[in-house]
């Protein structure tokens, strides 16, 4: 099997098709979710702090553009830099995978250290569902950038901590 050709910073954004897609690999992920949190009784969904649907579609929309700046200085690093040179002397699913889980231990001080773990659960459960998300999304993130270059990656990027920011997590009441 023939190997993606690394793209580094790759083509402009320019391709809505694949902008759009990225888009919803973003957001469905996180709402699928987190309707499993809600309807298995995990977390309650709360009407109020949802906004009752203009939080989502804010989050969806207009909130993926500042994420999208954040997300590309990180992305820069990570996809642009880390998965281009990786790509070089790895298969790709060993790239996905070296790259992912790279990025999934980078961001467990957040989890750590700055009160990550939702109330309730506990700390080693937390860190073991968030390492799975993490390295999975880093995973998906890092098959973007190698197929598409860094745009489609960054938009996906974005729509998830958009969603998950002002919608998801302000929307989940504890049980």
């Amino acid at each position: 099997m023939a190997q993606p050709r690394p793209t580094g910073l790759g083509r402009a954004p320019h391709d809505l098709r694949r902008l759009l897609l990225a888009w919803a690999l973003g957001v469905t992920p996180v709402l699928a979710a987190y309707l499993a949190v809600w309807t298995t009784g995990a977390g309650r969904f709360d009407v109020a702090a949802s906004g009752h649907g203009g939080a989502l579609l804010a989050a969806a929309t207009v909130l993926v553009a500042p994420y999208a700046l954040l997300a590309l200085a990180e992305d820069v690093g990570w996809r642009g830099l880390l998965v281009t040179r990786l790509a070089q002397i790895a298969r790709p699913r060993t790239v996905y995978l070296v790259s992912g889980v790279a990025w999934s231990m980078s961001h467990l001080w957040l989890l750590l250290f700055l009160g990550g773990t939702p109330e309730g659960v506990a700390r080693l459960y937390a860190v073991v569902m968030f390492t799975i998300g993490t390295t999975a999304l880093g995973s998906i993130l890092a098959a973007m950038q190698l197929r598409w270059g860094i745009w489609p990656g960054v938009v996906a990027h974005a729509a998830v901590n958009a969603v998950m920011y002002h919608f998801a997590d302000p929307a989940t009441a504890t049980t």
